[in-house]
């Protein structure tokens, strides 16, 4: 192959080193049209097109403008405009390569935002939860029988009580005393340990009636179970 072809839509072509021998015997070689060549067959493919080398692109640029062949077989391109158009793709597609690893690692810092790892368990809380707005704090209570304890709370104070998302994490051998508007336990650890999720908080409105927390527009129950399903017991 002398050089890449330009595609329309600007892809270049990887040059491979392929040698094709062609025996023209002399009736052959008075004809005027082509001669069909024998052996391996010259295979083309296409070079991606972030790994597209501005050097690429101008020897195929170059290779199209001096393709005195196809001006003969009446072939009307534009090289300038192909040349163009390869760059724009391989430039575009570059860009976008960049955008989606940016975003993969904005994903992955979000991620490990949302991520409690323990000696017990490991939790990924779900993309819905706004971190952001939260802390997560290790607590020691082990005078109660918990010797792991986290607390997800809101940055700054308390929730609405009607909207009440924090949440504790425990890890206990005696379940600890602990009033909550829902509590589930996860599961037991390799170690023999329990682990508990509890949290809300039951309010009391000027009437004496008790607010029921609505975390995130569920039910107590319904976001204590969302919040287990996120633990990876250890």
């Amino acid at each position: 192959m002398a050089g890449s072809p330009i595609a329309a839509d600007g892809t270049i072509y990887a040059v491979p080193d392929t040698e094709v021998e062609v025996k023209v015997d002399e009736k052959s070689a008075a004809k005027k049209g082509g001669v069909d060549a024998t052996g391996d067959a010259v295979t083309l493919g296409p070079v991606p097109a972030t790994d597209v080398t501005d050097e690429q692109i101008a020897a195929a640029k170059k290779w199209a403008e001096g393709d005195k062949g196809a001006a003969d077989a009446g072939c009307t391109f534009d090289a300038e405009a192909l040349a163009t158009a390869a760059a724009k793709r391989r430039d575009d597609a570059v860009a976008a390569k960049k955008a989606e690893e940016e975003a993969a690692k904005r994903a992955e810092e979000a991620k490990q935002a949302r991520t409690i790892d323990t000696d017990y368990f490991t939790m990924v809380l779900p993309d819905w939860f706004p971190i952001d707005e939260y802390e997560i704090t290790s607590m020691n209570w082990s005078s109660v029988g918990a010797p792991a304890a986290f607390r997800v709370s809101k940055i700054g104070g308390n929730q609405d009580p009607n909207q009440d998302a924090d949440f504790y994490i425990f890890v206990y051998t005696e379940q600890p005393s602990f009033g909550a508007c829902f509590s589930t336990v996860v599961g037991t650890t390799s170690g023999g340990l329990k682990v508990q999720i509890a949290g809300g908080s039951y309010g009391a409105g000027s009437d004496g009636s008790i607010i029921d927390d609505r975390p995130f527009d569920m039910d107590p129950q319904s976001y204590a179970n969302a919040l287990a399903a996120c633990v990876t017991l250890k």
